[in-house]
């Protein structure tokens, strides 16, 4: 999984786009940096409809509560009539603006929202920078009158200039690192608790709490110093579920019992006797109990630890020549497997998705004829894979009843077609994708007139054979 910046001071929800701090937002200007609990300013409330691209092509006016960006820059010594300023957002993108149009907006008002009416609790754009005229309404040619054709240049319409989870305001921008982070500001660990998502830094996760500690079992002589478990994920019971994702892409579902997850002894560590666990500084999640885990722990970096809030009980089933079926913990703990999971990358309207998990024809060697990988977990076993694909139809079904259908001979020993439980370096939202997403990689050419989609929450793959086999 690719590092992805953390933002001090915030604990910014990716997976779920949600900011979870919404009301902190840091004030940059030269060398003065302030952090702003926004809901300690005097609250705003304006009603405004954008104008989208097109004459005609308005949104609905919006009811948005926010802090005035102008009060906000006060915080920092104000600005003046010739300097700039930026709205930069938690995934680095920004929006720059002259002075003006935040000091004299045409008689109305500047602000970055934390709420929109009617949006609820769910609303997952704030801050968003919200301009407010006193007519409610904000055209194209509104926006290129207030910013001036030099900042307006490449703005197709008024809806361009709102920007959503500000995480930084600044006066001058030049594009520069924003982090006050002096050491690592790179994530080297992910933990998600009931889909909410946390990134750490190793200086995050110092600031903690660390304990030090000698590794469970006769033969270690290493010492660890870490976070305790339970002080990322909380109190939990012994029949709770725990995932994990490994640096080298592996994943592993235990339940929260089986690795002792609700004691200080469970450590993720990031020092071994005394120095950082590698040049990457990665974490280690290792267990100091005097009576040590019942499950094995995989010594291996990890990068994500989940703990979902109810975990659904579910199986892929697979009919052919016989039937069988996976759990969703097998089909999740790919570190037992037999095999490595296979990655591929899927782009649409110009955002890449990567995908790990099975690939497709490793879960069709188990029923394309009468002899099957033979082992627990998923076996990689190449000679229980039918060498005959001819005539033979590939039919995925997701549980909403949608199917799909392909010839064998497409997918035959290619890991570039998978049957994935990973998105993005986190396991897929059970309530959007299920357990299972079939997914294929961008390289895949396929034959002239053939169209194939990826397909959310499969429930089934099916062989169907042309004769009967």
């Amino acid at each position: 999984m690719s590092a992805r910046t953390a933002v001090v001071c915030f604990a910014v929800l990716l997976a779920a786009g949600v900011w979870a701090c919404a009301a902190t937002i840091t004030v940059i200007s030269g060398d003065t940096r302030i952090e702003v609990d926004a809901e300690t300013l005097d609250s705003i409330e304006g009603v405004v409809a954008y104008q989208g691209g097109g004459e005609d092509n308005w949104t609905d006016p919006v009811s948005y509560t926010g802090v005035e960006v102008e009060a906000l820059l006060n915080a920092v010594g104000g600005i003046s009539e010739d300097d700039t300023v930026s709205f930069v957002s938690s995934d680095g993108f920004y929006r720059t603006v002259p002075a003006t149009s935040v000091t004299d907006p045409f008689g109305g008002s500047v602000i970055l929202a934390l709420s929109a009416e009617g949006e609820g609790e769910d609303w997952d754009e704030a801050p968003l920078l919200v301009f407010l005229p006193p007519d409610e309404v904000f055209s194209t040619e509104d926006l290129t009158a207030l910013l001036g054709p030099t900042y307006s240049e490449g703005l197709r319409s008024a809806k361009s200039l709102l920007v959503q989870n500000v995480a930084y305001v600044v006066v001058n921008y030049g594009g520069q690192a924003l982090s006050a982070d002096d050491g690592d500001s790179s994530t080297v660990l992910s933990v998600v608790v009931a889909g909410e998502e946390t990134d750490y830094t190793l200086d995050a996760l110092e600031r903690i709490g660390l304990i030090t500690a000698q590794a469970s079992g006769a033969n270690s002589a290493f010492f660890y110093t870490g976070v305790p478990l339970a002080s990322l994920i909380g109190e939990t019971e012994s029949d709770e579920v725990v995932r994990f994702v490994y640096e080298d892409g592996r994943t592993d579902v235990m339940s929260a019992g089986q690795i002792r997850a609700d004691v200080p002894s469970i450590l993720v560590a990031i020092l071994k006797d005394g120095s950082y666990l590698d040049s990457e500084h990665g974490v280690l999640l290792v267990d100091t109990g005097v009576q040590g885990s019942i499950a094995e722990i995989p010594d291996e970096p990890v990068v994500v630890i989940d703990v979902p809030g109810i975990y659904e009980k579910s199986t892929l089933e697979l009919r052919g020549s016989m039937q069988y079926s996976f759990s969703r913990e097998v089909l999740e703990s790919s570190a037992r497997w037999s095999g490595a999971p296979a990655t591929v990358c899927s782009s649409r309207s110009g955002l890449v998705t990567t995908y790990v998990g099975l690939p497709l024809w490793r879960a069709i060697a188990y029923v394309d004829d009468t002899t099957a990988p033979v082992g627990e977990g998923i076996v990689f076993d190449d000679d229980a894979f039918g060498s005959n694909a001819e005539g033979v139809t590939v039919t995925v079904i997701a549980e909403d009843g949608f199917t799909q259908s392909f010839p064998l001979g497409l997918v035959a020993r290619d890991d570039r077609f998978i049957l994935a439980t990973l998105k993005n370096g986190l396991f897929l939202d059970f309530e959007d994708s299920g357990t299972v997403v079939f997914a294929f990689d961008d390289s895949v050419e396929l034959p002239e007139g053939m169209k194939l989609w990826s397909v959310k929450s499969v429930v089934r793959i099916e062989l169907t054979w042309a004769e009967t086999p």
